[in-house]
Protein backbone atom coordinates (compact mmCIF):
# COMPACT_ATOMS: atom_id res chain seq x y z
CA UNK A 1 0.00 0.00 0.00
CA UNK A 2 1.31 3.43 -0.95
CA UNK A 3 0.99 6.06 1.83
CA UNK A 4 2.12 9.16 -0.05
CA UNK A 5 0.53 12.53 0.60
CA UNK A 6 -1.42 14.33 -2.08
CA UNK A 7 0.55 17.36 -3.29
CA UNK A 8 -2.01 19.30 -5.27
CA UNK A 9 -0.75 22.61 -3.98
CA UNK A 10 -3.19 25.33 -3.11
CA UNK A 11 -6.29 23.60 -4.50
CA UNK A 12 -9.53 23.96 -2.53
CA UNK A 13 -10.99 20.71 -1.16
CA UNK A 14 -14.52 21.48 -2.36
CA UNK A 15 -16.44 24.25 -4.10
CA UNK A 16 -19.83 25.87 -4.39
CA UNK A 17 -20.78 27.09 -7.87
CA UNK A 18 -22.99 30.01 -6.82
CA UNK A 19 -25.58 31.36 -9.24
CA UNK A 20 -27.70 33.39 -6.79
CA UNK A 21 -26.95 35.71 -3.86
CA UNK A 22 -28.70 33.18 -1.60
CA UNK A 23 -26.03 30.61 -2.54
CA UNK A 24 -23.36 33.09 -1.45
CA UNK A 25 -25.13 33.70 1.86
CA UNK A 26 -25.55 29.99 2.57
CA UNK A 27 -21.92 29.24 1.72
CA UNK A 28 -20.58 31.99 3.98
CA UNK A 29 -22.80 30.84 6.84
CA UNK A 30 -21.73 27.21 6.31
CA UNK A 31 -18.03 28.15 6.30
CA UNK A 32 -18.52 30.15 9.50
CA UNK A 33 -20.48 27.40 11.25
CA UNK A 34 -17.82 24.78 10.49
CA UNK A 35 -14.79 27.07 10.81
CA UNK A 36 -13.70 26.46 7.21
CA UNK A 37 -11.23 28.58 5.30
CA UNK A 38 -13.26 30.28 2.58
CA UNK A 39 -11.78 31.58 -0.66
CA UNK A 40 -13.75 33.46 -3.30
CA UNK A 41 -13.12 33.41 -7.02
CA UNK A 42 -14.98 34.89 -9.94
CA UNK A 43 -12.69 35.06 -12.98
CA UNK A 44 -9.26 33.66 -11.97
CA UNK A 45 -7.53 37.05 -12.04
CA UNK A 46 -5.68 37.35 -8.76
CA UNK A 47 -1.97 37.87 -9.25
CA UNK A 48 -1.33 37.19 -5.55
CA UNK A 49 -3.32 33.94 -5.54
CA UNK A 50 -5.85 34.96 -2.88
CA UNK A 51 -8.63 33.11 -4.68
CA UNK A 52 -7.22 29.69 -3.84
CA UNK A 53 -5.90 27.85 -0.77
CA UNK A 54 -5.12 24.24 0.06
CA UNK A 55 -8.00 22.41 1.74
CA UNK A 56 -10.30 25.43 1.60
CA UNK A 57 -13.94 25.85 0.57
CA UNK A 58 -14.15 27.73 -2.73
CA UNK A 59 -17.06 30.06 -3.38
CA UNK A 60 -17.10 30.33 -7.17
CA UNK A 61 -19.03 33.33 -8.54
CA UNK A 62 -18.14 32.89 -12.21
CA UNK A 63 -21.62 31.77 -13.30
CA UNK A 64 -23.40 34.77 -11.77
CA UNK A 65 -23.76 36.45 -15.17
CA UNK A 66 -27.02 38.43 -15.05
CA UNK A 67 -26.98 41.89 -16.63
CA UNK A 68 -29.91 44.28 -16.45
CA UNK A 69 -30.34 47.51 -18.41
CA UNK A 70 -32.14 50.29 -16.53
CA UNK A 71 -33.24 53.25 -18.67
CA UNK A 72 -33.99 55.58 -15.75
CA UNK A 73 -32.65 55.21 -12.23
CA UNK A 74 -33.25 57.36 -9.17
CA UNK A 75 -30.43 57.14 -6.63
CA UNK A 76 -30.90 57.10 -2.88
CA UNK A 77 -30.32 60.87 -2.91
CA UNK A 78 -33.03 61.26 -5.60
CA UNK A 79 -30.53 62.07 -8.35
CA UNK A 80 -31.75 60.86 -11.75
CA UNK A 81 -29.46 58.76 -13.93
CA UNK A 82 -30.07 57.33 -17.37
CA UNK A 83 -28.79 54.18 -19.09
CA UNK A 84 -27.63 52.31 -16.00
CA UNK A 85 -26.56 48.67 -15.88
CA UNK A 86 -26.74 46.22 -13.00
CA UNK A 87 -24.32 43.32 -13.23
CA UNK A 88 -23.77 40.17 -11.17
CA UNK A 89 -20.45 39.16 -9.65
CA UNK A 90 -19.36 36.84 -12.48
CA UNK A 91 -19.78 39.28 -15.38
CA UNK A 92 -16.57 39.98 -17.28
CA UNK A 93 -15.74 43.15 -19.20
CA UNK A 94 -15.78 41.46 -22.61
CA UNK A 95 -19.30 40.16 -22.05
CA UNK A 96 -20.50 43.51 -20.74
CA UNK A 97 -18.99 45.46 -23.65
CA UNK A 98 -20.58 43.09 -26.16
CA UNK A 99 -23.96 43.33 -24.41
CA UNK A 100 -23.79 47.16 -24.09
CA UNK A 101 -23.02 47.42 -27.80
CA UNK A 102 -26.62 46.33 -28.47
CA UNK A 103 -27.72 49.56 -26.74
CA UNK A 104 -25.03 51.71 -28.41
CA UNK A 105 -23.36 52.23 -25.01
CA UNK A 106 -19.94 51.68 -23.49
CA UNK A 107 -18.76 51.40 -19.88
CA UNK A 108 -15.67 52.80 -18.20
CA UNK A 109 -13.93 49.50 -17.65
CA UNK A 110 -10.94 47.26 -18.06
CA UNK A 111 -8.94 46.71 -21.23
CA UNK A 112 -8.88 42.93 -20.78
CA UNK A 113 -12.21 41.33 -21.61
CA UNK A 114 -11.59 38.43 -19.24
CA UNK A 115 -11.31 40.57 -16.10
CA UNK A 116 -14.39 40.66 -13.85
CA UNK A 117 -16.45 43.84 -13.74
CA UNK A 118 -16.84 43.77 -9.95
CA UNK A 119 -14.46 42.61 -7.27
CA UNK A 120 -10.78 43.44 -7.25
CA UNK A 121 -10.91 45.59 -10.38
CA UNK A 122 -13.31 48.09 -8.83
CA UNK A 123 -11.84 47.76 -5.35
CA UNK A 124 -8.55 48.93 -6.83
CA UNK A 125 -10.31 51.99 -8.26
CA UNK A 126 -10.85 50.64 -11.76
CA UNK A 127 -8.20 52.05 -14.09
CA UNK A 128 -9.46 52.22 -17.66
CA UNK A 129 -8.22 53.42 -21.05
CA UNK A 130 -11.06 55.97 -20.74
CA UNK A 131 -10.09 57.11 -17.20
CA UNK A 132 -8.35 60.32 -18.33
CA UNK A 133 -11.56 61.35 -20.03
CA UNK A 134 -14.28 59.97 -17.73
CA UNK A 135 -12.55 59.11 -14.44
CA UNK A 136 -12.05 55.80 -12.70
CA UNK A 137 -14.57 52.98 -13.16
CA UNK A 138 -15.25 52.95 -9.41
CA UNK A 139 -16.40 56.58 -9.61
CA UNK A 140 -19.33 55.44 -11.76
CA UNK A 141 -20.69 52.85 -9.33
CA UNK A 142 -24.01 53.94 -7.82
CA UNK A 143 -24.72 50.97 -5.57
CA UNK A 144 -23.58 47.51 -4.52
CA UNK A 145 -25.70 44.54 -3.49
CA UNK A 146 -23.26 42.69 -1.21
CA UNK A 147 -23.13 39.76 1.12
CA UNK A 148 -20.91 40.68 4.05
CA UNK A 149 -18.63 38.32 5.98
CA UNK A 150 -21.46 37.54 8.43
CA UNK A 151 -23.66 36.25 5.58
CA UNK A 152 -25.99 39.27 5.57
CA UNK A 153 -27.10 40.70 2.22
CA UNK A 154 -26.96 44.50 2.22
CA UNK A 155 -27.54 47.42 -0.08
CA UNK A 156 -24.48 49.63 -0.06
CA UNK A 157 -24.56 53.14 -1.54
CA UNK A 158 -23.86 56.75 -0.56
CA UNK A 159 -26.92 56.76 1.75
CA UNK A 160 -26.82 53.24 3.24
CA UNK A 161 -23.59 51.76 4.60
CA UNK A 162 -21.67 54.68 3.10
CA UNK A 163 -18.37 53.70 4.74
CA UNK A 164 -18.50 50.29 3.07
CA UNK A 165 -19.54 51.95 -0.20
CA UNK A 166 -16.43 54.14 -0.05
CA UNK A 167 -14.20 51.12 0.68
CA UNK A 168 -15.71 48.97 -2.10
CA UNK A 169 -15.03 51.72 -4.64
CA UNK A 170 -11.31 51.74 -3.95
CA UNK A 171 -11.23 53.42 -0.55
CA UNK A 172 -7.69 54.69 -0.93
CA UNK A 173 -4.38 53.18 0.12
CA UNK A 174 -4.32 50.22 2.46
CA UNK A 175 -7.93 49.17 1.98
Amino acid sequence: MNHTRCKQGSVPATAVDATLPEHVQATIRFATAYNLRLVIKSTRHDFLGRSTAAGSLLLWLHHMKNMTFIREYSSCSNTQFFNIVRVDAGVQWGGLYEWLNKFDLVAIGGASGTVGVVGGYLQGGGHSPLSRWKGMAADHVLEFDVVTADGVRQTVNSCQNSDLFWALRGGGGGT
